[in-house]
């Protein structure tokens, strides 16, 4: 993954170069997901108080949570979604699977896409360390 966003970093520096376009704002989206038999009711025990799940999370079909906090990551100041929903996945071949879907969103604001120019150091260490900072966030949903 580290290898795909550096090729993406690189390309996008590379077009910026020959373009003499501006660089106004980046981001990175991430979807990982894990095969659960029930990932309605899944993410609500994970979520939810207990007194919840006895009535009205006691029987989802489908669950979602969505959260959105803007803090400083490095020298940027982002936006961070996550999106922790259930869902199905298809393989090429075979029968659809029940799955927890987590997206990740980091991005800089849009408010300051006026005034502000990245230079290409700085698009090199926002997409450097972004993975540490997507693997950072999950840790904080998933294992505390």
């Amino acid at each position: 993954m580290d290898e795909f966003i550096g090729l993406a970093a690189n390309f996008l520096k590379e077009i910026l170069d020959k373009t003499g376009a501006k660089c106004g704002r980046m981001a990175t989206i991430i979807n990982r997901f894990c095969l659960k038999n029930d990932p309605g009711l899944e993410i609500a025990e994970h979520f939810c108080k207990e007194p919840f799940m006895k009535k009205p999370f006691d029987q989802p079909s489908a669950f979602e949570l969505h959260a959105h906090k803007k803090y400083t990551f490095r020298s940027f100041d982002i936006n961070s979604w996550v999106r922790v929903k259930s869902g199905k996945v298809k393989p090429e071949q075979g029968v659809s699977r029940p799955m927890v879907l987590v997206e990740q969103d980091i991005n800089t604001l849009a408010e300051l896409m006026d005034s502000r120019s990245y230079n290409k150091r700085e698009i090199s260490t926002f997409f450097r360390h972004v993975i540490k900072e997507f693997d950072k966030i999950l840790k904080l949903y998933f294992l505390s």
